[in-house]
Order: C-alpha cells, then structure tokens, then sequence
C-alpha cells in the first residue's frame, strides 16, 4: 500500500509543474506594462533647458568659449536645427556704422567684415586670375557669417591691428573697442598662429615672420541670447633677420616627390634663396619647389645670405614607398603660363609586363627617356590622363590618374585687358566715405568684360559688384585718409593685368557738406530745351541723389509723382508745373526715327505736367551723371564734388537720348 501511493506522488508531481508554468505565465500576461522613465520628463535641477522652450548653451559651456577656435556665431536660446538656419551665409560687404571705423583711429577692422576669408593679397589675386570660370555676382570670394538673429551689417568691435601690417618687434599691443553698447562682453579669446593666448591683456608674443592673430569676442544680448564674432589678422614681424618662410616640415610621406613652398626676405624684400635636396639644388621661379626623393630618408636644406646675415633651416623628409603596383608621377592639378609642360611619370613595384600610357587631351604623348614626358596645351582647361596596366598573381590590374592643367597665356601689351573707363584717378581726393566705382573693362578684342572677371580690393576688403548696367559698379566705403583701391581684370582665356590706385577721403558726419553738383532738367526731344537751366546744388553727407533731386525740384516749384521712395527703388514717373508743357514741337527727325522703331504714339499728353506715357508709348524721365547713363535708381546712386547730374526727357526709352542700356546698338543715330 505505501509503494502504491509513492508512486501517485510521483505522478502528482510530474503534472503539476507544467501547469504552475503555465500559470505563471497567464497571470504575467494580465499585468499592467511600464514604461521606462524618460530622463527628460524628470530633468529639472540643472538642466539646459530655456524659459523659450529651446535647448540651450549651459552656463558651463559659455564659461568655456575662449578654449576653443569659434567658427561660427552661437546661440544660447534657440534648438541645434533652428541654430543651423540662423547660420546659413549672407552675401554681405561691409557697411559703416555711426561708431564704426571713426572710432577706432581708422586702424581697425570689423568683427564680422567682408574681407574676413582674405587674410594675404596674394590669395585674393590668385583667385582672382580664375574669375573668368566664376560668377562674382554671388560673391565668390567668401561671405561673411552674421550672428544668428543679429544684423549682417553691424559692427560688433574694431582693434587697432592693421591688417598685413609689419613691425619690429616679437612683442605686439593692441586695443579692441566694442560699438555696440547694448550688449554685454562676455569673453575675449585672442589666438595667435591657433594658439589660444591665456588671460589676454592688450598684449601677445608674434613670431618672427608671419603671424594670423584671430580676436573671437562672445556677446550677451539684452534678452539673454549669446552669439560670438570674430576676425582675423596678418601681421609680420621683422627684427632685422633674414626670415625663412616656408609650409615644408619634419614629416613621412609615401611618394617619391613633395612639393613645397619656400621664400627668404630680410627687411620686407625679397633675397636669393638656395634650396637643395640630398645636396642636389632644386629650382623655382614662383617660390613653389618640387623635390625628388629617395627612398628613406632625405635632406631638404634652405639657406639664404645678405650681407653679414645670413639663415638655414633644414629638414628631414622619410619617404616610405608603398609596396603595390602604383603610378608615380609629380603631376598635379595647376595653372601655368607656358604652352607646354613636363613632368615625370612612372610605374612602381611593376613587371618586365607592364605598360604605362600618357595621353594629354586625347593624344598619347612618347616619354622622351628617363620617365621624362612634355605634353602641348591649349588655352583653358587640358587634362593628362595616365593609366597603367600589369598583371599580379594572374590578374589584370589598372591604375588611373587624371589631372587638370589651365593654360593662362600671360597677357602683354597687345593682349592684355584695359579699363576703358575708369571714374578713379591715382592720387584723387575725394569727400565724403560713400562712393560708387565705375568700371568698363574689355580685351584685346573689344569684348567687354563682365563682373565675373573683375576683382576689387579697398584697403584689403573684397567687395562684390553692386550693378551691372552701362558700368560695373561697385559701391565703397572710404576709410578716413589713405585708402589703396586694387583691381584686377581678367578675360575670358585668363589673361588678366591689375591696377592699383591711390585715394585720400576726408570723411565727414552725416549732414554736414561734401560741396556742389550742378544739375539741370530738359526736355529737348520735345523741343521745349532746359526746363532747368544747368545750376550749382550742395550735396551732404548721406544723401543719395534721390534726396538731392527731390529739394532741388521743390525749390524751383516742381511737385511730382514717383514710384519707391527717397530711400529705396525711386523712379520719377511725372513733373508737374504750370505750364511746364506749353509749346511742345517734336522735331520732324526724331518722329521719323520713332516711326521707323515702330513705336506707338499716344493722344495723352497735358500743359502742366509731363511724365510717362505722353506723347510715345516709351517716354519717362531719365537721369545721368557725368554723362552716363547708371543701370541703378536715383535712391541708390552717390554722387560727388564736381559732377554733373542731367534728368532728361525721352520718347523712345531713351533711344532718342543715347542710353546704352536700353537697346545698346539700337539706340538712334541722332541725340536730342
């Protein structure tokens, strides 16, 4: 009897485990499910969260801005994507504030200026000499980046440092004046050669020879947003030494040539360098070497002399050559001025099968020995293509380089580019910081040559063209005194010659008298002469010629209707005056030019007043300046001292007148 119960115990025990399994896992079922606790639902204390809701910038991490090379302008209230719109690039060129360069003893440059890409005039010129493939009406030479929520055009802080300047001393003091008195300094970060200079007290140690000194101000607004500007300096320090510049150092590379640059100057001029590699000289014409190494290590050696001064450097350069097969060649993508070019190419690690082919704009090109190849160019662009072909372990392998060669035939005196007109002189004086530049450039061929090939340089600053009409024209902004205008004209093949000019502004305050203008109003296509006889008006500072009409009209007892306003797109549409319009007698000539244009006459037209649409279907007020016609309204247009402004009267839209931009070649024989 007991066996026969220890053995339902058993069985009791078998089945009863299944069944509290499943059990267990029925009743799991019907439990409530929970969430894992977000972080951020909880996160209070300490948090970076903003009263606008946004992500911010902690208090640690502003405390931390001058630790690091600030790039961009930052925002202390607004979330990561809305911070990257606020970021996007604007085409700026620098405007004056009222606190602007005047106050900073006509030194200093602007947080956030047009020229902050440009720290050396030889960049700009070199990439300049490839306006010809650009279009500088977007600016291409690099926009400035305003702080997020700010405006483009202020002018945060100016410093004393000029720009390229040189001095001769390791040690260099310089102030930093803010304008903007409604924002709080929250650091000053002063990096020199990207080295951040601890507790910056108007005062940093510059190395002998080239420096970039960058000053990063970070801002508090009154609302609690924070952002940083910055700009960046070049200053050069001469002690008296010959100072060896060069981008060449201590380093390993893996092919058998490196290409460097290299220059000696004592006292701000250049002096002979001798450049050798494994004691074998290497030659350049524009500073740039190119050195053919060994495999191991090789000695790179720069050494110049004058007079009793005299300074070397050298350096050593591993070159460890990669094992597989591969294409060695000192080819890269270049600009050159030659019709030809040579260069070495050459295969490694390559079987007794192997075989390397040169082809230079679709023409193979014989190696003349010694891994030696000159290959012809063409104007423009011409590509060198090398392929090698061999075969490893049983299987066909290929290597491919290409590599693009522009041809710039340097321009002579047949073939250079001229301005035709220019409405600068060397060494003029002008009043007033405002000033419009007009320019019409051409080739050798006659051809005008448009903003894309032009590059204007003030005082360092790039600026873009303005308009494009019968000129180029470029508005600039004079420092007080001695301004240097750099300008370089390139044509369609990338001939290209430059101009420098010379000019002395006397600023002066808002309001106050730049001196005369003379201007005059006539309606001679309607045979009715001066309306205005040509007559002396003063011109102030800040006006545009917009203002300067508009008073001049009501002192001679005009009231009249314009499209814009003062400040912005003005357009005089209608003069009126008693009898402004009595005794109208269009010459027969003219009709007959109207006739043969096929333009409509209309029945509208009225005594006391004269505007658009009488008489012709294409009559409207035009003005000019110096006798030009300017592609831009009256509200945008600077005049000077001196010049003569006409607001004239057109059947034809200004055919009958000899404005250029409104049908060029189609304007008439004739002007009235």
């Amino acid at each position: 009897m007991k066996r026969k119960n220890n053995r339902w115990i058993r069985l009791f025990s078998i089945l009863i485990i299944p069944v509290l399994i499943l059990a267990s896992v029925i009743c799991t079922g019907f439990q409530p499910t929970v969430s894992p606790e977000n972080p951020l639902e909880n996160w209070v204390e300490g948090s970076n969260m903003q009263p606008g809701g946004g992500m911010g910038l902690s208090e640690e991490y502003l405390e931390t801005l001058t630790q690091a090379d600030i790039h961009k302008a930052e925002l202390s209230q607004e979330g990561a994507e809305e911070n990257q719109d606020n970021l996007s690039t604007d085409k700026l060129h620098q405007e004056d504030s009222s606190a602007g360069n005047e106050n900073s003893k006509g030194q200093g440059q602007n947080g956030f200026s047009p020229n902050s890409n440009f720290p050396g005039s030889n960049e700009f010129f070199d990439d300049a000499s490839q306006a010809g493939e650009n279009d500088t009406g977007s600016n291409p030479f690099g926009d400035s980046i305003p702080p997020a929520g700010g405006e483009a055009n202020l002018v945060y802080f100016t410093t004393t440092i000029q720009d390229g300047e040189t001095v001769d001393s390791r040690e260099f003091s310089f102030e930093i004046v803010h304008h903007q008195k409604t924002l709080k300094v929250r650091t000053v970060s002063v990096f020199v050669n990207d080295t951040l200079q601890p507790q910056f007290r108007g005062r940093v140690l510059l190395d002998e020879g080239k420096n970039t000194i960058r000053v990063s101000v970070a801002y508090i607004e009154e609302t609690g947003k924070s952002f940083a500007v910055y700009q960046d300096y070049t200053v050069y320090v001469d002690l008296g030494h010959i100072i060896l510049q060069t981008d060449l150092q201590d380093q390993t590379v893996t092919e058998q040539t490196i290409a460097f640059t290299a220059s000696a100057m004592w006292q701000g001029d250049p002096v002979p360098l001798t450049v050798t590699c494994n004691q074998k000289e290497i030659f350049s014409e524009d500073g740039t070497y190119t050195a053919r190494l060994v495999e191991g290590a090789n000695t790179i050696r720069l050494v110049s002399s004058k007079g009793k001064e005299s300074a070397e450097k050298t350096y050593i350069i591993q070159c460890v050559l990669p094992k597989e097969f591969s294409i060695q060649t000192d080819l890269k993508d270049q600009t050159v001025h030659s019709g030809s070019i040579s260069f070495t190419a050459f295969m490694r690690n390559a079987s007794s099968r192997a075989r390397l082919t040169v082809v230079c704009n679709g023409k193979t090109i014989i190696s003349a020995g010694e891994n030696q190849y000159t290959a012809s160019l063409k104007m423009g662009s011409n590509v060198i293509r090398l392929k090698a072909t061999d075969t490893v372990n049983g299987e066909r392998v290929t290597q491919d380089q290409s590599f693009t060669i522009q041809y710039v035939p340097l321009a002579d005196e047949e073939t250079q580019p001229v301005l035709e007109y220019i409405n600068v002189t060397d060494g003029m004086s002008v009043t007033g910081r405002d000033f419009t530049l007009d320019l019409l450039p051409k080739d050798y061929q006659g051809n005008r040559i448009y903003s894309k090939g032009i590059a204007v340089r003030l005082n360092g600053t790039v600026y873009p063209h303005t308009w494009e009409s019968e000129f180029t024209s470029y508005l600039l902004y004079f420092n007080n005194g001695e301004n240097i205008l750099d300008i370089r004209i390139t044509d369609a093949d990338g001939r290209y010659v430059d101009y420098r000019y010379q000019i002395y502004c006397k600023a002066v305050e808002d309001g106050q008298e730049l001196g005369k203008i003379t201007l005059s109003i006539d309606a001679n296509v309607l045979g009715l002469g001066y309306l205005v006889e040509p007559t002396e008006v003063t011109i102030y500072q800040g006006e545009t010629l917009s203002y300067t009409v508009a008073r001049f009209l009501e002192e001679h007892g005009f009231t009249y209707q314009h499209s814009g306003s003062l400040d912005t797109g003005f357009y005089l549409a209608r003069l009126e005056k008693p009898g402004i319009a009595t005794g109208v007698s269009i010459p027969e000539e003219l009709r007959k030019e109207i006739d043969e244009d096929g333009l409509e006459w209309k029945a509208q037209h009225f005594d006391d007043s004269l505007g658009e649409l009488d008489y012709c279907q294409g009559s409207g007020w035009y003005y000019t300046i110096n006798g030009n016609f300017p592609g831009y309204s009256m509200s945008d247009a600077i005049v000077k001292d001196g010049d003569e402004v006409r607001i004239r009267f057109t059947l034809a839209y200004g055919r009958d007148i000899g404005a250029p931009q409104a049908g060029g070649d189609d304007c008439y024989d004739k002007v009235w």
